[in-house]
């Protein structure tokens, strides 16, 4: 199984359009319309990994707008019973918030947020991580609205996801 810290990292890197992180994914940087949705990313005021309740991230008013924020989502064993030194079929997946302010004020999502959640779809849909002779392909797997608060911030969830192997 593959780092989990380490493919964060990297999806975080390339959110942010750290050039090193995007330099190792042929994949962006031989596509045209994945590299003009890295233009579009630079609009986020804030990129990181995060851990914990998003409502509690956005009162406390810690992160400024618009902002992606990866955490890891879990993984989730295909096989029901394992056995002991069995390799075992696993999804393991991500998610990526895009909050951002509403400009209308209403319940649609203002237009700059939705050009960041299309823009990150299309950079990291298809994405390929490799770690020595492992490679992975993210693939985007859902996307909802999660909350809109009182102040108008909204906060959509896109979710990541590939297979990979448990050695128990």
């Amino acid at each position: 199984m593959i780092d989990i810290e380490t493919f964060e990292s990297e999806i975080t890197g390339i959110l942010k359009g750290d050039a090193a992180t995007i330099s190792n994914h042929p994949e962006i940087t031989k596509s045209d319309l994945k590299k003009s949705a890295l233009d579009t990313l630079k609009g986020f005021a804030h990129t990181g990994s995060y851990q914990g309740n998003i409502e509690a991230i956005l009162s406390e008013g810690v992160i400024s707008l618009p902002a992606a924020l990866v955490i890891y989502g879990g993984a989730k064993d295909e096989n029901v019973k394992a056995r002991e030194g069995a390799r075992g079929k696993i999804d393991v997946s991500f998610s990526v918030f895009i909050v951002g302010q509403n400009l209308s004020g209403g319940s649609d999502a203002s237009s700059d947020v939705r050009k960041m959640l299309k823009a990150a779809r299309t950079v990291l849909n298809g994405l390929i991580y490799r770690e020595g002779a492992i490679e992975r392909t993210l693939l985007w797997a859902a996307e909802s609205l999660e909350m809109i608060s009182n102040t108008g911030v909204c906060a959509y969830e896109q979710t990541y996801q590939y297979k990979d192997f448990l050695i128990t």
